[in-house]
């Protein structure tokens, strides 16, 4: 039983979902994930936006510059992680 438990409670905190990278209206790139429920850590999900912004940029030759990050906590909606960036 409790192993059921603790392989539930990681496959509900790593899950999340990739909307993907999208331009800002200010020049910049936003990369955001968002949890899948109300117990997804923002820890892991702004970890994933800031890989998605490296891949991102990556693929291009580039590398990406952090210029602000946002955590939004789960209240009235899934936690989620903003990353905006630009490639240099």
């Amino acid at each position: 039983m409790k192993t059921l438990l603790l392989s539930v409670a990681l496959a509900l905190v790593g899950c999340a979902t990739n909307p993907g990278v999208a331009p800002a209206s200010d020049g910049t790139l936003t990369a955001m994930r968002r949890g899948t429920s109300f117990w997804a850590s923002i820890g892991p999900l702004r970890l994933q936006a800031l890989k998605d912004a490296d891949d991102y940029c990556a693929a291009r030759g580039m590398r990406a510059n952090v210029i602000r990050s946002r955590e939004l906590p789960a209240i009235r909606q899934w936690p989620e992680a903003q990353v905006s960036f630009t490639c240099e």
